[in-house]
């Protein structure tokens, strides 16, 4: 990322994100999910709404290892996604809280104890946030999913994560 220019229009937050190169497969996702991210937090906290993101990329690549994955997800049919809620109200306050939860799931799955008791503690906004991570934790373990953490997720994310598992 070279740069991230904010610009207030109207009552509206927009974003214009420059990158000097970009990884459309592996990175491109995690990066338009930050900025997003980015782009929601200042607006709750500057009480504006949230505008468009304009993302310029001057080099965007797929690197020869990763063609095989790339056909797969091209092979997939178009999901629709479950639109996110809107970042509440306080929410840099909650950081800090999310992360000591974090923290402690972390610890439980490498100790192979249970955590549904601290995904349980989280706020709904923080929630599906931590049954990811747990998930995501089973599965670059070689491990399955409990079905109880999938049931726990939106149709889309266990749609999600079952495409990561077949192509794994």
């Amino acid at each position: 990322t070279l740069s991230i220019q904010f610009l207030i229009r109207g009552a509206k937050l927009h974003a214009i994100v420059t990158m000097r190169s970009q990884s459309v497969l592996m990175v491109c996702p995690y990066d338009l999910f930050f900025i997003s991210m980015l782009l929601d937090v200042m607006a709750v906290e500057l009480r504006l709404h949230v505008g468009s993101i304009l993302h310029v990329c001057n080099s965007a690549h797929i690197y020869e290892d990763e063609l095989g994955l790339a056909q797969r997800v091209m092979a997939e049919s178009p999901m629709g996604a479950a639109p996110m809620d809107g970042v509440p109200a306080g929410f840099l306050s909650t950081i800090p809280r999310v992360l000591e939860l974090e923290r402690m799931l972390r610890e439980r799955l490498q100790e192979g104890r249970d955590y549904q008791d601290l995904i349980a503690r989280a706020t709904d906004y923080w929630r599906p946030l931590l049954q990811v991570l747990a998930a995501e934790y089973c599965l670059s373990h070689g491990e399955d999913v409990p079905q109880r953490v999938l049931d726990s997720l939106p149709d889309d994310f266990q749609t999600a994560l079952s495409f990561i598992k077949k192509t794994d």
